[in-house]
Parts: structure tokens; C-alpha cells; sequence
């Protein structure tokens, strides 16, 4: 069985929302224990890769004109011909069946469960997202195999062998990391580094001349060092730039590449697009992987990073700002780029309601803390009392 299908478990698919479209999965009413699911719109993740796989390879044999395709004898019998392409599709399934389910082992082993985020669940769950992102009509029209492809790869390999630790705390504590790729991006090429190294060791491009799999190497690169949240700015003002000159031209290669690179920042940072209770649990996981670091850093007496002070950064606190900064104006772009597509809306409406949430969770938090100083000032409500309600 497949690593990811058993990561996930193979019974786990989108529920029919009666809408028509996929959407992204929400936690199953009344249980406290949930797991991503592995398809959008009915299509199986697991199969997805193997069948990508093939295509390419049997493209390029095409291409370089390999002796027993298209350009066979005309001598050759109709039962020949039937009976080695029948041959040649189960070598390359085999191969390709055996690379797979290598280089999905190797993935998942190499993310730290012992992380409360930055784990293999995490890397499931934005696989899953980005799935769901390259369905989208105005992008499953144009993109080709290999688009997909790379965008599937680098959604699962994104955060790789991540410490659970930021970057900040890998530089001021003089890690090898950060020297060796010189304080930029440093986690994020080194994700990078670890992906090329699973593919080449599992083999899975080995059937791929060598310019192609250097070029796959490259743009998995590309998206991955997308992630690094320093560029957010970088990203969301030429996105924004692309829909308001309306010249986004997804025939073109680049313009689709650039593309993938927004879907996989949407992918990574969609927790708070998903329904409260899902992603509530995945907001306390990341802010415990922050509030570690702290411990951390107070232990060995470093300045504790922004964010990773349990006594001074609440969950509510961290939540907002991060809703207000980085997502909703980066699904806001994303909205328009999709045309407000249903799943669009739905996310956008997650989006909002959980930020509500988290503001009167804040609310709360900080009338908690006034009662126990009694000479703070006593803080004013935030968000719509209706909209928060339904906060356990």
C-alpha cells in the first residue's frame, strides 16, 4: 500500500458538499480525532502521481524517437505491436510503482513527528490542499503533467526534515544550516537540498534524460523556496499587479510556474480557511512549536523570538495577526484570481468566521489577564457577538 494512502487512510474522501465542486475537508462533526483527506472532486491523490509519472516518461521516449514507438517497421504486425506496448507499460509501472512508493517513504520519514506542526500531517494536509487548488477550473484546463506534477512534489516535500525551530533561532545560535545557505532562506533551501536528494537516491526520475530531471530539480526548487515567508510581499504585489493588468497568460510556462508558486503559499498557510474546530487545533499546534522555541531560547538565555513567549504571545493574539497579514490578503488575491470559484468563497468564509473567533477568544483572554491586574485597563469586545457564538 502506498505511503500516503496509508498515511491517510484509503476510506477518507471528500464529502459530496452538494455543491458541485470539491472543497477543502472539514473535521467530522463530533469527533476529536481527524485526518486530511486524500481526494478533491472524487479523484484519488495516490493514484495521481504514479500516472503523472508514466506520462512523462512515455512522452520523452516518444520524443527521443525510442525504436519501439511510433517509429517502428511497417512490417511490424498489429499483434506485435500490441503485445510490447502491453510489455512496456508494466516495465515502466513497475518501475515507477516501486520509485513512488520509495521516495513517498522517504518523505514521510524524514519530517520529525515529534514536531507538533511541522510534521507529516502538515505535509499531508497541504498536499491535499494543493490538490484541491490545481482542480480549480481556471487552472486544471492549463496545466500539463508536469505541472501538476511539481506542484504535488513540492506540496509534499515543502517542509522536509524541518527542525522545529525558525530561522531567527538557527542563526543566532550559529546552526551549520544557516551558514552553509548564508541566513537566507535557510530552511527553505534546505527542504530544497533534501528533496533532490530523495529523488535521486529513490531513483524516481532515473528514466528522465538529464537536462529534464535537472530542470525538475530547479522548479521544485522554485516552489519550495516560495514558502519562505520573508517574500510574502514579493509574491502578493505581483500577483496583484498580474490581476489588475489582466495579462496573467497561463499558456505561458512561467506564468503558470508563477501560479503554482501562489497555490502552494495558499496550500501552506490555509489552516484558517478550513472550519473552526479543524483549524483551531491547527492553530495551538503551530503556537506550541513556537511557545518550544521560547523554552528554548529562555533556557540557553537567547532573546525569545517574536511570537514563541507563552507569557506574553497569546494563541488569540498570534492567530490575528497572522489571519490579518498574511492570509486574507493573500486568499483575497487568490479569490479574484480564481474568479470567486465556489470553493473560493467557502474558504473565504471559513476565513472570516474563525478571525472573528480568535477576536473574541482574544477578548476573553485579555479580560482574563485584567481581572488578575487590576490596575490594566479593561479591554473593549472585538468581532460580531453572532459571528463568535459558536466558540466552545
Amino acid at each position: 500500500m502506498p505511503v500516503l494512502e496509508r498515511l491517510w487512510g484509503p476510506d477518507l474522501r471528500m464529502q459530496d458538499s452538494g455543491l458541485g465542486v470539491g472543497v477543502c475537508p472539514d473535521e467530522v462533526p463530533g469527533s476529536r480525532v481527524w485526518t486530511p483527506s486524500v481526494a478533491c472532486a472524487g479523484l484519488s491523490l495516490a493514484l495521481e502521481i504514479p500516472t503523472l509519472i508514466r506520462q512523462l516518461r512515455a512522452a520523452w521516449r516518444t520524443r527521443r524517437g525510442d525504436p519501439r514507438g511510433p517509429e517502428r517497421s511497417e512490417g511490424s504486425s498489429w499483434v506485435e505491436e500490441e503485445q510490447e506496448e502491453v510489455e512496456k507499460v508494466k516495465e515502466i509501472k513497475q518501475v515507477t510503482d516501486d520509485s513512488n512508493t520509495h521516495v513517498e517513504g522517504m518523505v514521510q520519514e524524514d519530517y520529525h513527528s515529534h514536531n507538533p506542526y511541522h510534521n507529516a500531517v502538515h505535509a499531508a494536509d497541504v498536499t491535499q490542499a494543493m490538490y484541491c487548488y490545481i482542480k480549480e477550473t481556471k487552472l486544471a484546463e492549463q496545466l500539463t503533467p508536469l505541472d501538476v506534477f511539481l506542484g504535488l512534489m513540492a506540496a509534499a516535500a515543502h517542509d522536509v526534515d524541518h527542525p522545529g525551530v525558525n530561522q531567527p533561532f538557527l542563526i543566532k545560535t550559529r546552526h551549520h544550516l544557516a551558514s552553509l545557505y548564508q541566513n537566507t532562506s535557510v530552511l527553505e533551501r534546505h527542504h530544497w537540498r533534501s528533496t533532490v536528494g530523495m529523488l535521486r537516491e529513490s531513483g524516481l526520475l532515473s528514466h528522465l534524460p538529464a537536462d529534464m530531471s535537472q530542470d525538475i530539480e530547479q522548479q521544485l526548487g522554485s516552489l519550495i523556496l516560495a514558502t519562505d515567508i520573508n517574500r510574502q510581499n514579493e509574491f502578493l504585489i505581483t500577483l496583484r499587479e498580474h490581476l489588475d493588468n489582466q495579462d496573467m497568460d497561463l499558456q505561458l510556462a512561467t506564468h503558470r510556474h508563477f501560479i503554482l508558486q501562489i497555490a502552494l503559499k495558499c496550500a501552506d498557510v490555509c489552516n484558517p480557511c478550513r472550519e473552526w474546530e479543524l483549524s483551531r487545533q491547527w492553530s495551538e499546534r503551530v503556537c506550541e512549536e513556537f511557545y518550544r522555541q521560547g523554552d528554548l531560547e529562555r533556557k540557553f538565555d537567547l532573546e525569545i523570538s517574536p511570537l514563541c513567549d507563552q507569557q506574553t504571545d497569546s494563541v488569540p493574539a498570534i492567530q490575528i495577526g497572522f489571519i490579518s497579514y498574511i492570509v486574507e490578503p493573500l486568499f483575497e488575491e487568490w479569490q479574484r484570481f480564481t474568479e470567486s470559484s465556489m470553493l473560493s468563497q467557502i474558504m473565504m468564509g471559513h476565513l472570516h468566521k474563525n478571525k472573528a473567533c480568535w477576536s473574541r477568544l482574544r477578548y476573553v483572554h485579555t479580560l482574563a489577564e485584567t481581572k488578575t491586574h487590576p490596575h490594566a485597563e479593561e479591554p473593549e469586545p472585538q468581532g460580531g457577538q453572532e459571528e463568535a457564538e459558536d466558540i466552545p
